[in-house]
C-alpha cells in the first residue's frame, strides 16, 4: 500500500537523519532532473511488483 499523501522528496526526507549521509546526497545530488528519473524508475518498478 502506498503512502499518496507525501511526495517522494517528503517521504524521503522524512526518512533521513538530519546532517547524515542519506539527506546529504538528497539535497545535493537529487536536482529536478534526477529527482525526476527516480521517480520514473520507481513507478515503473513498481508497476511491475503489480
Amino acid at each position: 500500500m502506498g503512502d499518496e499523501t507525501r511526495s517522494l522528496h517528503q517521504l524521503a526526507a522524512d526518512h533521513a537523519t538530519p546532517n547524515g549521509i542519506n539527506e546529504r546526497i538528497r539535497t545535493t545530488w537529487f536536482d529536478t532532473a534526477n529527482s525526476d528519473a527516480l521517480g520514473k524508475a520507481l513507478d515503473a518498478l513498481l508497476s511491475d511488483l503489480r
